[in-house]
């Protein structure tokens, strides 16, 4: 970030709202910030990785904008939407089938249905979980690594994500270091094989539960 961006940072947080309560994970509703000429929700941060990488270091929108900026990630339990069947569907329903969340998360990503898009509701179910972005104590120690694991991955071993058809290495399944975004991805593919051998015998770290 270049020294005018972060002095203009610096001049953002006076444009805090003077009161910002979050909810206990997840965006807060009727949070708003003026950036960039508007007044802006937690979803219009998310929408570009560079704009939520900047936003995200202003305290009160790291506080409101939970989901946001990664310090959470949460399927909401109670959200349900009408299927084009028109039958009910809900989380745990898109999560079991992958033809379900390509069609509800990627093909129809931006259609409102019960007043949010099934992407925003659902999120874990979706893979649309962010990189945590802290706004860093410069008080507070460093913390210690964990140890490595000696369970290792072929590096040079390759699998095809369903779908999109496009390779990944081992480190794909925990690129974004998000936990409920890992779990999710070593449920739906390490027990899969490619070219005749089990994901998680050849990504043996990066399958192994958290």
């Amino acid at each position: 970030m270049s020294s005018v961006n972060n002095a203009l940072l610096i001049l953002a947080l006076a444009l805090c709202p003077a009161q910002t309560i979050a909810q206990v994970c997840g965006n807060e509703p009727g949070f708003e910030y003026f950036a960039e000429g508007d007044n802006r929700s937690c979803k219009w941060f998310r929408f570009e990785e560079q704009r939520r990488e900047e936003y995200c270091l202003i305290g009160c929108i790291n506080s409101a904008c939970k989901h946001t900026c990664g310090e959470c990630c949460f399927d909401e339990p109670d959200y349900t939407f009408e299927r084009n069947s028109g039958l009910e569907g809900n989380c745990e329903w898109v999560a079991e089938n992958a033809n379900r969340i390509n069609r509800y998360c990627v093909q129809d990503a931006t259609e409102i249905r019960n007043g949010r898009s099934v992407r925003d509701a659902c999120p874990v179910a979706c893979d649309y979980c962010f990189d945590d972005i802290t706004v860093v104590d410069s008080a507070a120690p460093t913390p210690t690594k964990s140890p490595i694991s000696s369970c290792v991955d072929d590096d040079e071993f390759t699998f095809t994500l369903p779908f999109v058809e496009e390779m990944r290495h081992c480190d794909w399944f925990k690129e974004h270091k998000n936990d409920a975004r890992t779990r999710k991805r070593q449920e739906r593919l390490c027990d899969e094989k490619e070219g005749g051998i089990t994901i998680s015998s050849a990504c043996c770290a990066a399958c192994t539960p958290l």
